[in-house]
C-alpha cells in the first residue's frame, strides 16, 4: 500500500510539473503576442514619447510655425523652425530669437517698402522653409529663403544653424577639429580642387584663398557641406554652392570618395 501511495504521489506531481511548464509557455506566447500587437500609445496633451534608441540631436524637438500673406502686392509664406527641449532653456530662446530675427528683418523690410504708391503690378515675393539634420550631438537648421522684391530682383540663399544639443552651444568649423589641424587649409585645398573639377571660376579665377572664421556649414549624413550664398565666391550665374566633404580629417587630409 505504501509503494501504491508513493507511485501515486510520484505520478500526481510530475502531472502538476507538467501542467505549470505548459501554463507558463502559454503565458508567455501570449505576453509576446500582446508585446507584438498592442497599439501606440498617442502622448498626453503636453507630454512626449521618447526613443531612447535615438541620439540626442534625433531626440530634440524642433516644432514649425506657419505664417502666411497674400494681398496684391505681396506674397509671403513662413515656415519657421523653433526648438523646445534643450536643456538649456536660455540658449534655447537666444538660438530661436536668432533664427527668427533673420526672418521678421525682411518681413518688415517689404513691409516698409510697400505703401499706397507701390503699382500693383509690382509683387513682392518671399517663401522660407527649412530642413533640419541629425549628427550624433550635432544638429543643423538650414533655412532656405527666396526673395523676389517687385520681379527687379529675385535671390535665393541659406541661413545654417548648427547646434551641440548636449553641450547647448552653437558650433563653428574649429569647433569640429582637434586644435592642431590646420583645417581652414585643408577646406580651402579641397574647395578649390572639387571646383576645377566641375569647371568653376572661383574669385575671378584665382581660387579661394580663405574662409571667414563664422564661415556657413551644416552636417548631413555625415558629411561637411560648406555652403556659400550667390555670388559670393564665383559669378552669380552658378547660383548658390555646396562643397560636400568628409566630417573628419584622416592623417591631417580629407578622404574623399
Amino acid at each position: 500500500m505504501n509503494l501504491n501511495h508513493g507511485k501515486i504521489k510520484f505520478i500526481v506531481i510530475a502531472i502538476v510539473i507538467v501542467v505549470v511548464a505548459i501554463l507558463v509557455g502559454v503565458g508567455a506566447l501570449l505576453m509576446n503576442l500582446w508585446d507584438e500587437e498592442k497599439p501606440i500609445i498617442d502622448p498626453e496633451p503636453g507630454q512626449t514619447i521618447v526613443d531612447e534608441k535615438k541620439t540626442p540631436a534625433e531626440k530634440t524637438i524642433v516644432d514649425t510655425t506657419e505664417s502666411r500673406t497674400s494681398d496684391s502686392k505681396r506674397e509671403i509664406h513662413i515656415n519657421m523652425p523653433r526648438i523646445s527641449n534643450l536643456s538649456n532653456y536660455s540658449f534655447q530662446q537666444y538660438i530661436n530669437k536668432r533664427m527668427s530675427d533673420t526672418v521678421k528683418y525682411y518681413q518688415n523690410e517689404i513691409n516698409v517698402v510697400l505703401d499706397e504708391n507701390t503699382p500693383v503690378t509690382t509683387k513682392y515675393r518671399y517663401n522660407v522653409d527649412y530642413n533640419r539634420y541629425n549628427n550624433g550631438n550635432y544638429l543643423s537648421i538650414v533655412i532656405d529663403q527666396d526673395y523676389e522684391t517687385g520681379g527687379m530682383r529675385s535671390n535665393a540663399w541659406k541661413d545654417t544653424y548648427n547646434i551641440d544639443v548636449v553641450k547647448n552651444t552653437e558650433i563653428y568649423l574649429k569647433d569640429l577639429f582637434s586644435s592642431t589641424v590646420d583645417y581652414e587649409k585643408e577646406i580651402v585645398e579641397e574647395i578649390n580642387e572639387q571646383a576645377m573639377l566641375k569647371n568653376y571660376e572661383l574669385v575671378g579665377g584665382n581660387g579661394l584663398k580663405d574662409i571667414p572664421e563664422k564661415q556657413k556649414f551644416y552636417i548631413k549624413d555625415g558629411k561637411l557641406i560648406i555652403y556659400f550664398d550667390p555670388a559670393a565666391i564665383a559669378p552669380y550665374v552658378y547660383g548658390s554652392l555646396n562643397f560636400e566633404m568628409p566630417f573628419e580629417l584622416e592623417d591631417g587630409k580629407f578622404n574623399v570618395e
